[in-house]
């Protein structure tokens, strides 16, 4: 399957994805509340400095996320067709 496929599979997936897990919200709130301290001791360059290192980790963190998507999904198809062809 081409990666573009995968691609567009992955994002039309992440648009919609809803997580449930009541620890998951409760330690982004924690996370968020405590960037946000963080950020207003901060000088304005050292705040600059600060969003840039955030957004070059969220665009690492994106990748890792889709490769990991791909490999699942290579990982399923590969189970479904051994299940399917097995003889």
């Amino acid at each position: 399957m081409s990666r573009k496929i995968l691609k567009q599979i992955f994002d039309n997936n992440t648009e919609r994805l809803e997580i449930s897990d009541s620890q998951f919200h409760e330690d982004s709130n924690k996370l968020d509340g405590a960037k946000e301290k963080f950020v207003q001791s901060l000088s304005e360059s050292e705040k600059k400095l600060y969003d840039d290192i955030c957004d070059l980790e969220g665009r690492v963190n994106a990748v890792s996320e889709f490769e990991h998507f791909a490999e699942g999904f290579r990982l399923g198809v590969a189970l479904v067709a051994d299940i399917l062809y097995r003889k």
